[in-house]
């Protein structure tokens, strides 16, 4: 099995801005936030936060696989896209804790 170090750690920013974001609420998880576009807004149908922000990750592949299927390499960071996917909602922690909205 790899090891995971350090310098792999200092790498990876997704985490660390889930870990910060859920720091400045009361939600240890993001499946224990609200599934729902605002705070008082109706819930998702079925799923969690985490489900949603998978789909958002899942989605933005393929926005960028498509054209590339068809037209080649398109130079797209697929890195930085994924991270970005995974963080779009990185602001919720915050928005929803009854504590910040007070």
């Amino acid at each position: 099995m790899a090891e995971v170090t350090e310098a792999l750690r200092r790498g990876v920013r997704v985490v660390e801005a889930w870990a910060l974001a859920l720091a400045e609420s009361e939600c240890a998880r993001i499946e224990e936030l609200p599934a729902s576009g605002n705070p008082g807004t109706p819930a998702l149908a079925r799923g969690t936060q985490a489900d949603h922000i998978r789909g958002g990750a899942r989605l933005a592949l393929a926005v960028a696989d498509t054209p590339e299927a068809r037209l080649g390499p398109l130079g797209v960071d697929r890195d930085l896209l994924l991270a970005a996917a995974l963080c779009h909602d990185v602001g919720k922690p915050y928005e929803v804790s009854p504590r910040n909205q007070a």
